[in-house]
């Protein structure tokens, strides 16, 4: 038995706006969507988790 999984990839501002969002296999890499999110925005600060 085997089960699909996806992880949201989402910016948003300080304010909780939704800017962009992308899905990717779990078994992807995150840095594979930072280096997209680093091109199309600038002066933003990522947060994220260690996960």
């Amino acid at each position: 038995m085997g089960y699909f999984s996806f992880k949201l990839h989402a910016v948003c501002d300080k304010n909780g706006i939704l800017h962009s969002f992308d899905f990717s296999p779990a078994n992807v890499h995150d840095v594979n969507d930072l280096h997209d999110i680093k091109e199309t925005f600038q002066n933003y600060l990522l947060i994220g988790n260690r996960a």
